[in-house]
């Protein structure tokens, strides 16, 4: 079966494997011609192999890959948010990063701004009211003055911003020492907020989280507020970054048991929350961490609520949440959309991210939105739509997570993950109906071990059955083989001996009138007997109603039912097949006679050997053909030749005279001698009166020989 061609995008992932990002885009599109869409997605499989490997992505590189790609708006975007990606370091752009490819490329600078407001729209959090810190000189001391005069905190760097501020690693003076330098993550949370729910929620963030106590949420350690009134929350450092991070996102798609694990443990964190009360509204891959060891972490809890905080008021009218992941409901802002199955809603999204690389609901503000005002008549986004390789029951899923209709949602995380823990145990969904062979299945892949010693002992079972069935069959086989074997080879019996016992088998049988014989038994007793006695013997019988075609026919119809019986080299074979070609010698049918001669003479050779008398039947029967032959071309054959012929034909006389069947043969080889006489294809009156003198004695003679033979007169036998 030959193997389709792989996809563009495949082909050039594993053309970049291959050469190890050697292979450059320019390249690859020699002598291809995409469309715009399918150039954009070879631009992010290239820039997104790339970011996984820390390589920095020029957006000159794209340009010059595809001469005109400044008249094509989405290959264009696809490389510019490549490049940003880049530049920031992260799946959303910096403004720093957008004002550096802006005056790198002031031709793009539209492109580029646009392309910067879509990422941040898809990517970022809907904040209520954002307000941007000022900017801070890193490294910087921040926090409470400690007993030394010093400040508890140092600001090292940036680390991103949340919901409700912006994050920062520092070092915790209080808890470090010279061997060891206590690392933590501030948030300073951003409090110019107009309207006091806001502030409320910012404020009362820490303690949200310090409710939860769970492996897979990130831990609030402290909250305070600064001598400049700034307030601040204290949280455990995750050092292996966030999911949106462009080693992990180069990672994509990823592989199917990897993400369904981190899914289902960044669930089982979200549950935790969710009976502390409180639901995250803003669940993205930015706001999973990751430790060192890949365990997943949830964090920034800026925009939790509690379930009953919409009903509050001052709750915000807008969206809250980041909108590539977030839930249909919550983008409406429908009565009862901050409430568990949103946050089940972002997780599907996640899922979706992990499994394909792409978000579920599109790539474009314009075309999430239009997802989520399609409502329940959108049927859930598949990811095996996107990658077939996907198993069924992680496509149901992830679809049934996603579903717009919060109904056919589950329920809560902990459903979500408790199906995801079955999956990656190879159990079956239940609620996806499975069949009996996918039930099978899946238990022959969850305990192969069992399955293959049940199959062992299956097979085990079924060989000894067959073996012993085997060796039943063989030894009946190696009995019979063993009587046959015994018939056949017994060296000091001749052709004649055996002749002679079945001669007497069939005189006896056909003169036995105390038994019902079956007719094709009496009948093969007649044509044996008849073969071996000249035509005078039985003149005027009844058994010369039997024509030589018959005799023949009937003759080959035995000699095929021994061989199927006993093998092409068993005397019943053997000795039918010369009755055969005897009949058809009589009828001059000169190639059915050499045919048949060709196949029995090899046989009899070697079951009764080259010496034996009745050998001499063969020359005879081929000397018999050749004056068939002479006698067809009549009077324009060569003399020479028909002379050469009536010398082997009185060789012939003289040799079969030694066997049993002598008289037949010899009346056929005097009848060809006669003939070739009568028609004058040989001069030899003397030969012609000797030829007639010895038909008519062996007429005379039959009788006798017969009764010498059998050892009694040619009459019934005493009752």
């Amino acid at each position: 079966m030959i193997a389709p061609d792989p996809r563009p995008t495949d082909a050039l992932l594993a053309r970049l494997h291959g050469s190890q990002g050697r292979l450059t885009l320019r390249e690859f599109l020699e002598g291809v011609s995409p469309d715009d869409a399918l150039l954009a997605e070879l631009i992010e499989v290239d820039g997104r192999f790339r970011l996984s490997r820390g390589e920095a992505i020029e957006l000159e590189s794209y340009l010059d890959a595809a001469p005109n790609l400044e008249q094509r708006p989405i290959a264009l975007d696809a490389a510019i948010d490549m490049a940003l990606r880049s530049l920031s370091g992260g799946s959303s752009p910096t403004p720093d990063a957008v004002e550096t490819l802006v005056a790198n490329y002031p031709a793009l600078a539209g492109s580029i701004r646009d392309a910067a407001a879509l990422g941040q729209a898809i990517w970022n959090t809907l904040d209520i009211a954002p307000a941007a810190t000022g900017e801070r000189t890193l490294p910087s001391d921040f926090g409470p003055v400690t007993a030394s005069g010093a400040r508890q905190y140092r600001l090292l760097r940036r680390l991103g911003d949340g919901a409700s501020g912006d994050v920062f690693l520092a070092e915790d003076r209080l808890l470090s020492d010279d061997a060891h330098a206590a690392m933590a993550a501030i948030k300073i949370l951003r409090l110019d907020r107009a309207d006091p729910w806001s502030r409320r929620q910012a404020v009362e963030e820490a303690a949200k989280a310090r409710r939860i106590d769970h492996p897979n949420v990130v831990r609030a350690l402290n909250r305070g507020t600064t001598d400049q009134g700034e307030e601040y929350l204290v949280y455990e450092y995750v050092a292996g970054g966030d999911m949106s991070s462009p080693v992990f996102s180069g990672r994509l798609p990823m592989d199917p048991r990897e993400a369904a694990r981190l899914v289902g443990e960044v669930a089982r964190g979200v549950q935790a929350a969710h009976s502390a009360g409180l639901v995250h509204c803003d669940l993205k891959p930015g706001n999973i961490l990751l430790t060192r060891e890949g365990v997943p972490k949830v964090a920034d809890f800026g925009a939790a609520t509690r379930h009953d905080d919409e009903r509050r008021p001052g709750a915000p009218r807008r969206p809250v949440g980041t909108l590539a992941f977030m839930a249909p409901e919550q983008f409406r802002m429908e009565p009862g959309a901050l409430a568990p199955p949103a946050d089940v809603y972002a997780l599907g999204g996640i899922l979706f991210w992990l499994l394909t690389g792409r978000l579920a609901n599109g790539s474009t503000r314009d075309e999430v939105v239009a997802a989520h005002m399609a409502g329940e008549r959108r049927p859930a986004p598949s990811p095996r739509e996107a990658l077939p390789k996907i198993d069924a029951d992680l496509d149901a899923i992830c679809r049934r997570a996603l579903d717009p209709d919060i109904r056919r949602r589950f329920s809560s995380p902990g459903q979500l993950a408790d199906d995801l823990d079955a999956w990656r145990r190879r159990e079956p969904i239940a609620w996806t109906k499975p069949s009996a062979l996918r039930v099978a299945g899946l238990w022959i892949r969850r305990r192969p071990g069992v399955a293959a010693a049940i199959l062992a002992v299956a097979a085990l079972t079924v060989a000894g059955v067959w073996t012993a069935a085997h060796f039943r069959f063989e030894s009946e086989r190696a009995r019979a083989a063993a009587a046959m074997a015994d018939l056949r080879a017994r060296p000091t019996r001749s052709y004649r001996e055996v002749v002679g016992d079945k001669l007497r088998r069939d005189f006896q049988r056909l003169y036995d009138t105390s038994a019902a014989q079956p007719a094709s038994d009496v009948l093969a007793a007649v044509l044996s007997l008849d073969s071996f006695m000249a035509r005078d013997e039985v003149e005027g019988s009844h058994f010369l109603l039997l024509g030589a075609e018959f005799r023949a026919r009937y003759a080959e119809f035995r000699r095929d039912d021994a061989i199927a019986l006993g093998g092409a080299d068993s005397f019943e074979a053997i000795s039918w097949a010369m009755q055969g070609a005897f009949w058809r010698a009589h009828q001059g049918q000169t190639d059915a006679v050499t045919a048949a001669l060709d196949n029995v003479e090899p046989a009899f050779h070697t079951r009764f050997g080259a010496d034996d008398p009745i050998a001499a039947v063969f020359p005879a029967l081929r000397a018999v053909v050749d004056a068939n032959r002479i006698i067809e071309h009549g009077p324009s054959t060569d003399r020479l030749a028909a002379c050469a012929v009536a010398r082997r034909l009185e060789d012939s006389w003289t040799a079969v005279r030694r066997s049993i069947d002598a008289a037949p043969m010899q009346r056929l080889i005097g009848e060809r001698l006669r003939t070739l006489y009568e028609r004058c294809l040989i001069d030899h009156p003397a030969g012609e009166a000797y030829t007639d003198a010895r038909l008519w004695f062996l007429g005379r003679s039959n009788r006798d020989v017969m009764i010498r033979f059998l050892g009694s007169p040619l009459s019934a036998p005493p009752r």
